[in-house]
């Protein structure tokens, strides 16, 4: 949900008990000013971090919708402040079609100048450990749900750097390749020199109220990356990058 929807109906909960409740009080109550609530209200401003938790938490929410609302608000900071293009939220519907890892890898490699050509697509297939036939059947299958455009002898990639943050739960599929994704990471511990990877562990202990804000930082730092991505126009590899964050005693 939108933290400006949260508002309206929150507001609008409140007068229906007392008629005469004001915007005023409403605000004074999340120590908000006014003004500024009115335009957080009406989508026409993005709060801060900080001011978003100090709001939800005067709302007394639940957790899962603090994270959702977080979430929320630091993709349209992405896309408020990137010139460039922004991490594309995927629907639910477009995620059951696109969330699988040669799709992913599909994706990204056709944004490679080397594998934009048609005439290139075998050694795409190859690198992808899969047939000709099999790449066109993917190529067809994104087309079809907007992923990618095929123009004659060339093709351009629709959706690019997919972000699946918006779907607030975890589906058989999400699992799936999240667990391929973890099968190569420590694959690529024993296979890949340590100058072309990163891998690194942080065990903390932490106050339960301190992990909306650790999601929020491992936000930060996917669209920072995303944006590193983007200051180029040409691309010579890819990569996967892998952040988690889970309790090892509860």
């Amino acid at each position: 949900m939108e933290l400006s929807t949260l508002l309206q109906l929150e507001l609008k909960r409140r007068q229906n008990k007392n008629p005469r409740y004001s915007l005023r009080a409403f605000a004074q109550s999340l120590n908000q000013d006014a003004g500024t609530l009115t335009r957080v209200m009406k989508g026409q401003r993005i709060v801060k971090h900080a001011t978003a938790l100090s709001v939800m938490s005067a709302l007394d929410l639940n957790s899962e919708t603090q994270t959702q609302i977080l979430e929320t608000l630091a993709a349209k900071r992405m896309q408020r402040t990137s010139k460039r293009i922004p991490m594309q939220n995927m629907g639910t519907e477009v995620f059951e079609n696109i969330f699988e890892k040669t799709n992913i890898h599909l994706l990204a490699s056709l944004r490679l100048r080397k594998f934009k050509s048609k005439r290139n697509w075998g050694l795409l297939a190859h690198s992808l450990h899969i047939t000709e036939e099999d790449l066109l059947a993917r190529m067809s299958s994104l087309e079809r749900i907007g992923a990618i455009a095929i123009k004659g002898a060339s093709v351009e990639v629709i959706a690019k750097n997919i972000s699946t943050l918006p779907i607030p739960f975890t589906t058989e599929k999400r699992r799936a390749i999240q667990q391929e994704f973890l099968d190569d990471a420590k694959k690529a511990i024993d296979e890949v020199p340590f100058e072309l990877r990163d891998n690194c562990t942080l065990t903390i202990p932490i106050n339960s109220k301190d992990l909306l804000k650790i999601k929020a930082i491992l936000q930060k730092a996917r669209n920072r990356i995303n944006l590193i991505s983007e200051k180029k126009s040409c691309h010579e590899h890819i990569y996967n990058v892998s952040m988690a964050v889970y309790p090892v005693i509860l």
